[in-house]
């Protein structure tokens, strides 16, 4: 979009990254929450406000001819989320949300290379910055040298992959979005989106052997339910911001 009057990405933005600094502290601070069944249980809690919300507010969807984007989209979305919570619950949460943030990056450069976007001056500034960041908090052996035993599992090599991945894989998922375009009702985009997480929660579960069932704990069944409100917003301000 384009022009005085258009909508500016960065309130939606701001946003997503607000609400979903919160909905990863719920799972990071829940002690009985397992990975999978957090993310199958909230996305499904997240249909709740989903469905009612697309057949009250949306009637043309614009699916046609976005499939090939949407699809991908919730595909690499949904496998780049489950390594976020997996990283939240056992990593330092700090840590694992600053690998997260370098997401921005790695969309900017994927649309540069995919869509041939525009690289702006800032953005090559923050990519820079940002690539800092990691190398300080993943400590690399070959800069900062082999860890002590009592640390080496704190600062595992495969630890720090995990959400480094994850954030590469949601840059491109991101990436994706930046081709749907306004058109399509992001209501339906977090939908797909939401089925994604769901199915990939499922197979997580039955990989791991989690439970699946609804913990006994109220302040477990809270945390779930606020989640699935929580990732509805993040999801709907996130991906209207990603087509502006």
């Amino acid at each position: 979009s384009s022009g005085i009057n258009a909508e500016s990405p960065l309130r939606p933005g701001f946003l997503a990254g607000f609400i979903g600094v919160i909905v990863f502290s719920l799972v990071k601070n829940s002690t009985t929450l397992a990975v999978g069944q957090f993310s199958s249980t909230v996305f499904f809690f997240s249909f709740l406000f989903i469905l009612p919300a697309l057949f009250l507010k949306e009637k043309n969807i614009g699916f046609e001819g976005k499939a090939k984007y949407i699809i991908p989209r919730a595909l690499l979305g949904g496998l780049a989320g489950i390594l976020k919570l997996w990283a939240a619950k056992v990593m330092d949460y700090g840590d694992s949300v600053s690998m997260f943030a370098l997401v921005p990056i790695f969309a900017a450069i994927f649309s540069r290379v995919l869509w041939k976007e525009k690289l702006s001056i800032f953005t090559i500034l923050a990519l820079l910055i940002g690539l800092s960041g990691v190398v300080l908090i993943a400590k690399p052996t070959f800069l900062f040298g082999a860890p002590s035993e009592e640390n080496r599992e704190e600062y595992s090599s495969i630890f720090a992959l995990v959400p480094l991945s994850g954030g590469i894989i949601l840059g491109l998922a991101y990436s994706m979005m930046r081709k749907v375009g306004t058109e399509v009702s992001p209501i339906f985009v977090t939908l797909v989106v939401s089925s994604a997480f769901v199915v990939y929660g499922i197979i997580f579960q039955l990989i791991s052997g989690d439970k699946f069932v609804l913990p006994e704990c109220f302040m477990d069944r809270l945390i779930l339910f606020l989640g699935g409100f929580g990732m509805f917003a993040n999801l709907l301000f996130l991906n209207r911001g990603l087509t502006l």
